[in-house]
């Protein structure tokens, strides 16, 4: 007979230990056994742990795998995505910031692109209104023409003089 974490498979004479991810958790085991998804074995391959919150595994493993971009529940064999706009902090999903999106498949929030803004929690950027302008990335909202100057076109990075003979008598935010 083995000690526990050991074993002499198919007839050995000699016991070796259980490999990473493998647990003999007696010494009246004959093998080696295989620790589930969700599991890891311990370093002395006795015994197969649950993974913890916000980690995951496949099976076979000594270790659990960080979740990247979401969470998991104890015992996972995956990890859930945050919702569109959010981000994992801390082992929670939190809101993108203003000025970032973040679409499903995206690791974190990334700005958006002068010329585009988003609201706290948006899945994607959007161009900034006609009447307004967005010269930076990273903002969350345009900012409208001002007097004497318009925009006629979305998703524009700044605003238009106005026909100097004609001249403007629109406030601002004018389209035209």
């Amino acid at each position: 007979a083995c000690d526990p974490g050991f074993s002499a498979e198919f007839g050995a004479t000699v016991c070796t230990p259980c490999a990473e991810g493998t647990v003999a958790p007696s010494n009246t085991t004959a093998f080696c056994a295989q620790c589930g998804s969700g599991n890891y074995s311990n370093a002395k391959r006795t015994e197969c742990l649950v993974c913890p919150r916000n980690t995951f595994s496949l099976g076979g493993v000594a270790t659990c795998t960080d979740c990247k971009i979401g969470l998991s529940e104890p015992g996972s064999s995956a990890c859930t995505p945050c919702n569109p706009g959010q981000r994992q902090a801390e082992g929670v999903c939190v809101y993108c910031p203003a000025g970032t999106a973040r679409a499903y498949s995206e690791p974190g929030c990334t700005d958006c692109d002068a010329g585009s803004v988003a609201g706290e929690g948006a899945a994607f950027c959007t161009r900034a209104l006609p009447g307004s302008f967005s010269n930076v990335s990273g903002l969350g909202a345009s900012f409208p023409c001002p007097n004497g100057r318009y925009q006629d076109e979305a998703g524009q990075t700044e605003c238009k003089p106005c026909d100097a003979i004609a001249g403007s008598n629109e406030p601002s935010g004018s389209l035209g």
